[in-house]
């Protein structure tokens, strides 16, 4: 038979310790996939769900933690939570500046090829959109920031946010 012999807690993942009882081989399981980030590091798959779904519910460590603690289930460390949450920034980060700047050259590609310059650079036409929010309690002032985004008419596709 096979006996476990220990468990090791990666915050939502278990490496798992067994012993074949006829044999004595050893054979260390893991309750999850390792996935390897941009940086080359290695995190646990259902670890990084679990900051991603954080960071897309608005929530942080500390939610993550009160709702699995009803569960009586472990999460990581908040240090390892925080550099989580900064990898999986930064790995979107990279994607959206990518596709913009590919959705810009295909913009570019587009009016070339219709004949569309402006002193011999190419002409776009874009759709720009923003707003910032309008507070108010007793008062009525503007936000300091908001969002704005540029698309290609041609493509519909995001150029700038």
């Amino acid at each position: 038979g096979i006996v476990l012999t220990g468990e090791t807690k990666e915050g939502l993942a278990s490496l798992l310790s067994s012993r074949c009882t006829k044999c004595g081989h050893e054979v260390v399981l893991g309750t999850s996939s390792k996935v390897k980030g941009p940086k080359g590091y290695q995190r646990w798959e259902c670890n990084l769900a679990a900051v991603w779904g954080q960071m897309a519910t608005g929530g942080g460590h500390a939610h993550l933690s009160e709702t699995m603690s009803v569960l009586g289930v472990p999460v990581m460390a908040k240090k390892t939570f925080i550099q989580t949450e900064k990898d999986i920034g930064e790995f979107w980060h990279k994607r959206l500046a990518d596709a913009m700047a590919e959705a810009g050259r295909e913009e570019k590609r587009l009016a070339e090829e219709k004949g569309e310059l402006h002193e011999g650079v190419p002409a776009i036409t874009v759709i720009i959109d923003g707003g910032w929010s309008k507070r108010s309690h007793r008062h009525s002032y503007n936000a300091k920031s908001g969002v704005a985004i540029i698309l290609g008419r041609r493509t519909g596709k995001l150029l700038h946010i």
